[in-house]
């Protein structure tokens, strides 16, 4: 007995529509009506007869047991395992006159010229991140030959990015390029259009400054930060121990936007220190709160009183190193250098500082 999906009857394939059974043309609208993926699963829904596999069984609404790690064949492991890209299920020919079947452009079978176009497009620094992204990524896949195979793939994007995170995942011999179903043009020109560092702003005009402030600290700086930050038409946020605000002097309680330790440097586009004479250098949240602001290269502007927390993190020492020449960490004394540390922050990042994380 045939099921309305595979029925030749157009009225049945009318009823099976009718009652959602029409997966592909309904799968939106079924989601978001039953509020998941799982919405084959409703009675109604499911084909009577026959077996039917596919990716939607995890999530809202699973109610059946998983069979394996194998849900759709031919898939990536078992005896199952495509050779070849072309090696594929097919659509059923439903006998309507001539018959149907499901077409596309020869040109959609090329599935590495777009990939290729965009990684050759980026700036080296892009380029760089994403490789970090897949070697932070794959090594949460529990399959070496999954690995692997996405290293193969890889290789028919750009060979130095396959090489590079396989040697970060270890995988060797190198993986040889997977077959394609279409063969990837070999010359696609690079479009700048395409680089996100191409279209960063060259001004700080709403961007935020994240202040990080202590007991006694010199209000006359904060002055001028703010001062330069309006002029630049950005924004001062200020941070201290305490959320009712830090003693600018012993009558004097200055209010505060955020607490340390309740606050995130990813908040912030670059941040500065004006520490007073408190122990802000010994709280764990404060150096935690600039080595992340270190770490995403971001601009940090501290005074002289500072130095001591960027010293201890062993900031100081890679900033005056000649080999690093790290110019995004920024001294401010007066009022001239706060004017110049805010038009270096237009820079966004000091990218050169990724190379001290680097495995």
């Amino acid at each position: 007995m045939k099921t309305p999906l595979q029925s030749s009857d157009p009225n049945d394939l009318i009823s099976a529509r009718g009652a959602g059974g029409d997966i592909h043309q309904n799968a939106d609208s079924a989601a978001e009506r039953l509020g998941g993926p799982n919405f084959t699963k409703v009675p109604v829904n499911a084909p009577k007869g026959c077996p039917v596999n596919h990716y939607r069984r995890d999530g809202h609404m699973h109610t059946a047991p998983r069979a394996g790690r194998v849900k759709y064949e031919p898939g990536g492991r078992g005896k199952g395992l495509r050779a070849h890209p072309l090696d594929s299920a097919v659509s059923y020919k439903a006998p309507f006159g001539e018959g149907k079947a499901r077409l596309r452009p020869e040109g959609l079978s090329d599935h590495y010229s777009r990939p290729r176009t965009f990684y050759n497009s980026q700036t080296l620094v892009e380029q760089s991140h994403i490789a970090s992204a897949l070697i932070f990524e794959l090594p949460k896949c529990a399959e070496p030959e999954i690995r692997s195979r996405i290293v193969s793939y890889l290789c028919t994007v750009d060979q130095m990015l396959a090489e590079t995170v396989a040697g970060q995942l270890g995988i060797t011999p190198m993986s040889a390029a997977a077959p394609a179903a279409a063969p990837a043009r070999m010359d696609p020109a690079p479009s700048a259009a395409l680089r996100m560092a191409a279209k960063s702003p060259d001004s700080f005009h709403g961007w935020v400054l994240g202040v990080m402030v202590s007991d006694d600290f010199d209000g006359i700086l904060l002055v001028d930060l703010r001062k330069a930050v309006a002029e630049a038409k950005g924004l001062v946020k200020l941070f201290g121990r305490r959320i009712d605000g830090v003693w600018r002097s012993k009558h004097n309680l200055h209010p505060v936007d955020e607490r340390i330790g309740g606050v995130l440097a990813d908040l912030f586009d670059a941040i500065a220190i004006i520490r007073g004479t408190d122990r802000l250098a010994l709280a764990p949240a404060a150096r935690s709160f600039v080595i992340d602001a270190f770490q995403h290269c971001k601009y940090i502007g501290s005074t002289e009183s500072a130095k001591v927390m960027l010293d201890e993190l062993g900031l100081i020492r890679h900033a005056e190193d000649p080999a690093n020449g790290d110019q995004a960490l920024c001294a401010l004394t007066h009022t001239a250098s706060s004017k110049s540390f805010v038009l270096a922050c237009k820079a966004q990042r000091h990218w050169p500082r990724e190379a001290v994380f680097k495995p």
